[in-house]
This record gives structure tokens, C-alpha cells and sequence, in this order.
């Protein structure tokens, strides 16, 4: 009876794992709007090593319809008519989402403008990091997206040009060069 339970589970991870869209699916995404992905990986760019914000909308722990926020080490959720706050030591609650923001640091009208960006171009997360600006795209099977190598970063640039010829990061089970200054990353959980 467990032995069938676990293959049953194997079954179910291999079907998910295999949802990850691949290189070719992820460049035809980024390159039908290109300019826009590069504007926003660029902007982000001039933000301080490992800024990360991520918007979750409809998330599998989410409810339906419900938002989350994560700035730095921050998370913003939706509870009720209000939001929660998680920082670092504890829990606080918030009466709008202008509260919350300000409990985690960042401007409203930023938060807002993030949000819809990364609606409109399909941005899970996006942090910069040694270098580069990582898109995360989904997450939900496992972490996939592409990393954008800003023109003034030429040596990480290189070393990613190396990462291509087989040497992965510890975090990647996939890792290609897709063109310029684009690379597909596809993470492990």
C-alpha cells in the first residue's frame, strides 16, 4: 500500500516537473516584448545587490483573487480587508495596503508600479545578484526565468558565458545562454 502511494507521488512530481517551460518557449516569451523586459531589468539594475520584490497573485497559498508582496526580507499578504505584514521578529497588521508598504520600507506608488509591471510582462520576482538582474518567471514546479547582464557588468557576463559551457550554479539544474545579454535558468527546489 505505501509502495503504490509513492509511485503515485513520483508520478505526480515528474508530471509537474515536466511543466517548466524550456529555453526556447521562455526566449519566444521575453523577445515578443524585449524592450520592455530590457527597460525594466535595467532600471532594476541600479538597485543595491540582492533587492528582491515579488508579486503573487492567485498562488497556490493564496486564496482565489488574493495578493502578495514581498520586499526584501518583507512579505505582504492580504488577511481580510486588511494586509499582514511579516518582518523579520514577528507579525503586524495593516488597515490598507499604503500601511503595509510603509511597514515594509517601500514607497506605495512603487509597490503599485511594480505590481503592474510585473503583471503585464508575467514577472514573478525579480532581485539583482552578483552581477545581474534575475527574472523569475514561475515557481511553482521549480524556479525558472532568465538573467539579464547589464553592459557596465562585462565580468559577470563572462562568467555566465562560462556557466553555458556546462559549469551550473549550485541552485541550477539548467542554465543556457540564449542571446545578448539573456540567459535561461531553470532552479531546483
Amino acid at each position: 500500500m505505501r509502495l503504490a502511494g509513492v509511485a503515485s507521488l513520483l508520478v505526480a512530481l515528474t508530471a509537474v516537473s515536466c511543466s517548466v517551460p524550456d529555453s526556447t518557449s521562455v526566449w519566444a516569451h521575453i523577445k515578443s516584448r524585449q524592450g520592455e523586459y530590457e527597460r525594466l531589468a535595467q532600471s532594476w539594475s541600479e538597485l543595491p545587490h540582492g533587492t528582491r520584490f515579488c508579486y503573487f497573485r492567485d498562488a497556490w497559498y493564496t486564496r482565489q483573487n488574493d495578493e502578495g508582496y514581498r520586499w526584501r526580507d518583507a512579505f505582504i499578504n492580504r488577511v481580510g480587508d486588511g494586509y499582514q505584514v511579516v518582518v523579520p521578529g514577528g507579525k503586524l497588521t495593516a488597515a490598507s495596503l499604503g500601511e503595509a508598504a510603509q511597514i515594509a520600507r517601500i514607497d506605495e506608488e512603487q509597490l503599485l508600479k511594480w505590481r503592474h509591471d510585473f503583471a503585464e510582462l508575467s514577472v514573478e520576482c525579480m532581485l539583482t545578484s552578483n552581477g545581474y538582474v534575475e527574472l523569475i518567471l514561475g515557481s511553482e514546479a521549480v524556479p525558472y526565468g532568465v538573467r539579464y547582464v547589464p553592459t557596465d557588468h562585462e565580468g559577470t557576463f563572462k562568467t555566465l558565458l562560462g556557466i553555458d559551457d556546462g559549469r551550473l550554479e549550485p541552485d541550477d539544474t539548467r542554465f543556457v545562454h540564449l542571446t545578448g545579454r539573456w540567459f535561461y535558468f531553470r532552479g531546483s527546489r
